[in-house]
């Protein structure tokens, strides 16, 4: 049949399973459909909903991941980078998903959203007292915004937590 045709189908086939709640085979539509259609970019927010919302944070890495795999060979769209800056917003708690996002979210040079996962990620790496990684994230926020008064709070906080030569002045 005529590719408009096709097209019309994974269209539809995405959306049924979008409302099934199965989002993992809805994204694989969606992933045929986006390349020509950017803006299908939108629904794929849908999809990272279903997938914080069942806590299924290995599939939002991978969605992730794609997008990144995605940009190593080509330039991302607006509707890509929207989409990020949107995922972003939503409330995370895992670290690979956050590393991923700040990731993305420094390649297209979003400092805000970018300080915010940082943050966030901060705050994991620390609640896991993983203080070796929370040193690492903080000094890259500082980097993006160094007279952010939380910043100094979070670096009394980790003093004893590890050896002084960790922390850079």
């Amino acid at each position: 049949g005529d590719q408009s045709e096709d097209r019309e189908v994974l269209s539809l086939l995405a959306e049924a399973y979008l409302a099934e709640q199965q989002p993992e085979k809805a994204e694989e539509f969606y992933w045929k459909l986006l390349d020509g259609s950017p803006e299908m970019a939108s629904t794929l927010l849908d999809i990272a909903k279903q997938y914080l919302e069942s806590e299924d944070s290995a599939s939002l890495t991978k969605l992730l991941k794609k997008i990144e795999e995605q940009l190593s060979h080509q330039h991302p769209s607006k509707e890509i980078i929207q989409l990020v800056e949107k995922i972003s917003q939503l409330e995370h708690t895992s670290i690979p998903v956050l590393e991923s996002l700040a990731r993305l979210l420094d390649r297209f040079h979003l400092d805000s959203p970018f300080a915010v996962v940082l943050n966030t990620l901060f705050d994991l790496h620390y609640a896991s007292r993983q203080y070796p990684e929370a040193v690492t994230v903080l000094e890259r926020v500082i980097d993006i915004d160094p007279y952010n008064p939380e910043s100094t709070t979070k670096l009394e906080r980790l003093q004893g937590k590890v050896e002084p030569s960790v922390i850079r002045d």
